[in-house]
């Protein structure tokens, strides 16, 4: 009989194409339950609260989901000036 905790991995990586634009790919990588509970960890502080007289917890927000997208988008291939226009007002003749 196959155990299946034998079978989980701890790093999972996907290709998707991006809607509209098949050419664009984004790569990304799973990130175990492990793994994000010890970056709310990191991206939150404690603050003593006196009106409750108890300790609370605060996430800092921006910086969770910075250190979450670098953690789990890999790369990317594809994205031309061209598609990134359509997708964003940028100014392409600079």
């Amino acid at each position: 009989m196959v155990d299946i905790s034998s079978l989980i991995t701890s790093e999972k990586t996907t290709v998707i194409e991006y809607p509209n634009n098949p050419k664009f790919e984004i790569t990304f990588q799973f990130l175990p339950r492990q793994e994000l509970t010890k970056l709310a960890e990191k991206c939150s502080t404690k603050k003593y609260d006196r009106g409750s007289n108890s300790w609370k917890t605060e996430m800092n927000t921006d910086m969770f989901l910075k250190n979450y997208c670098t953690q789990v988008i890999k790369g990317w291939s594809g994205l031309t000036l061209g598609y990134l226009a359509t997708l964003i007002p940028i100014d392409v003749s600079a």
